[in-house]
Order: structure tokens, then C-alpha cells, then sequence
């Protein structure tokens, strides 16, 4: 998947999402910070902005369109190699007589 103007989904840093930083934002005293801050909620769930959501969205759709396209581009493939191979055997079957 290529997006190289970071329309689909962002290369930004965040720091909430970070698996690394997860024992330094359940410390008492900076979880009561972020949710003060509403950067968090109370049970530590981290908050987005419409924006951020949204662009979620469009990249959980642009994967599932590129899915479908696959899905079909498969059975299209399926379809070519058994009329191929119907083709074949009609040859074969000409050739035998």
C-alpha cells in the first residue's frame, strides 16, 4: 500500500498509543494529569479528535476496497484459467477424433 502524501494514514508520532510508554502513563499521578487534560479517559482510554477518527475510518475502508479488489481480481483469474482449460480440452478432444 502506498500513500506517500500521508493522506490515508499519518506517519505522526503519538505517545498515548505507544505499548512502551504504557507503564509511565498508568502512574497515578500523570493518569489524573491526562484526564484532567482530557487526553484520556478514566478508564484509560485514550480520546481522538474527529479528525483523527475520520481518517481512521477512510483507512479501514481504503484496506477493505483493496480487499474486494483482490477478492475479485482472484475469481476473475479462476474464470480465465477454467475457460483456459475448457479450451484446452476441447482442442484435445478435436485433436483425438
Amino acid at each position: 500500500m502506498s500513500d506517500p502524501w500521508g493522506h490515508v494514514l499519518s506517519n505522526e508520532y503519538l505517545p498515548l498509543h505507544d505499548p512502551h510508554l504504557k507503564e509511565l502513563f498508568n502512574s497515578p499521578r500523570m493518569k489524573r494529569h491526562l484526564v484532567r487534560k482530557q487526553f484520556i479517559t478514566r478508564d484509560g482510554k485514550v480520546i481522538c479528535n474527529l479528525k483523527d477518527f475520520n481518517q481512521y475510518r477512510r483507512y479501514l475502508r481504503r484496506i477493505c476496497l483493496m480487499e474486494i479488489a483482490r477478492e475479485r481480481m482472484m475469481k476473475d483469474e479462476g474464470k480465465n484459467d477454467a475457460r483456459r482449460t475448457n479450451e484446452i480440452s476441447k482442442i484435445r478432444n478435436e485433436d483425438d477424433r
